[in-house]
């Protein structure tokens, strides 16, 4: 991993979330990972290339186009080079009352030039970031490269 500037991966980072999770153009968003990336999503597995991610991604957000994404906080570590983020995947209550939220951190490993090489993440669990988060600080995971997230969009 090559170390990059704290406002390099600022700002790759707010293209990444502005285009996906905000604007849901779900192919530019394809377009910001490496042609050889890795992404992996706990419920659909690994997914090796930018091909094979953009075909995962577009029908999925369009079967589930009543969930959205809702910002919670992310840290950059731009000595590894890394993303992590922690948001609230929410649908509104079919009921019309208040809204079902699932927690979700993912990590991002940037490759450069605005491109992501690697998408890992975990949902739907509150203590999910737990394993993550200690890969983040060095130690040791079998979380980490094993599970994914999905993201929707929220102003």
């Amino acid at each position: 991993m090559g170390t990059f500037g704290h406002q390099e991966l600022e700002q790759a980072f707010r293209v990444y979330w502005r285009t996906g999770a905000v604007g849901e153009d779900w192919d530019a968003w394809a377009d910001l990972f490496t042609e050889d990336c890795v992404y992996v999503e706990h419920f659909y597995g690994t997914m090796r290339g930018r091909e094979t991610v953009r075909a995962w991604i577009k029908p999925i957000m369009a079967k589930y186009g009543e969930i959205y994404t809702a910002y919670e906080w992310h840290v950059i570590d731009a000595a590894q080079g890394r993303v992590v983020f922690y948001m609230q995947n929410r649908r509104d209550h079919p009921g019309g009352q208040g809204t079902i939220d699932f927690p979700g951190i993912s990590i991002l490993e940037y490759a450069s030039g605005g491109k992501w090489r690697r998408g890992v993440g975990q949902r739907s669990r509150v203590d999910a970031g737990r394993p993550i988060l200690g890969r983040v600080a060095g130690q040791a995971s079998p979380a980490f490269g094993t599970s994914g997230c999905r993201f929707r969009s929220c102003a």
